[in-house]
C-alpha cells in the first residue's frame, strides 16, 4: 500500500516535470489506476493543476488500508468486531452512492473522503482478518 498510495500522488508531480520522458510515466500511472477509479479531476486532490491518480474517496480508501495495516502490524491477532460496527462504518458510503445516483444530491469532497476513509476501514480489518485466519488455520493444521 506504501507504494501504491506513493504512485497515486507521483502521478502529478510526474505530469508538471518538464522531462518528456517524466510526462511519460505520469500517463502510465494513471493508466494503471484507471480500472479502479473515475479519476475525475473535479473529485481528485491536486498537485498544483495535476490531478491524483485517483478521486479522493479511493485515495482515503487506500490511506486506510494503510493505517490499518500499521495498527496490526505488531499485532499477533486481529479480532472479528461486531457486526453492526461494520455496518455503521459502510453504510455512509452506500447511502452516499445511491444518493448521488438518483441525482438527489451532488456530494461535497468531505463526504467523499469521510465515506472513502470509512469503507477503508471495514474493507481492510476484514482482509486482515481473513488473511491472519489463513495463517493461524495453517499454523494449527
Amino acid at each position: 500500500l506504501v507504494i501504491w498510495i506513493a504512485l497515486i500522488m507521483l502521478a502529478p508531480f510526474l505530469s508538471a516535470a518538464p522531462s518528456p520522458a517524466m510526462r511519460k510515466l505520469s500517463h502510465y500511472i494513471y493508466l494503471l489506476f484507471k480500472p479502479t477509479c473515475h479519476q475525475s479531476p473535479a473529485r481528485s486532490f491536486h498537485w498544483g493543476f495535476y490531478p491524483f491518480a485517483v478521486c479522493i474517496r479511493c485515495f482515503t480508501f487506500y490511506a486506510a488500508g494503510l493505517i490499518i495495516g500499521g495498527i496490526y502490524l505488531f499485532r499477533t491477532q486481529i479480532k472479528m468486531l461486531p457486526l453492526r460496527i461494520y455496518l455503521l462504518l459502510a453504510a455512509p458510503l452506500l447511502i452516499d452512492f445511491l444518493l448521488e445516483k438518483l441525482n438527489l444530491y451532488s456530494d461535497l469532497w468531505i463526504v467523499r473522503l469521510t465515506t472513502g476513509f470509512m469503507a477503508g476501514l471495514v474493507f481492510f480489518h476484514l482482509l486482515l482478518l481473513a488473511v491472519s485466519e489463513k495463517k493461524y488455520a495453517q499454523q494449527d493444521g
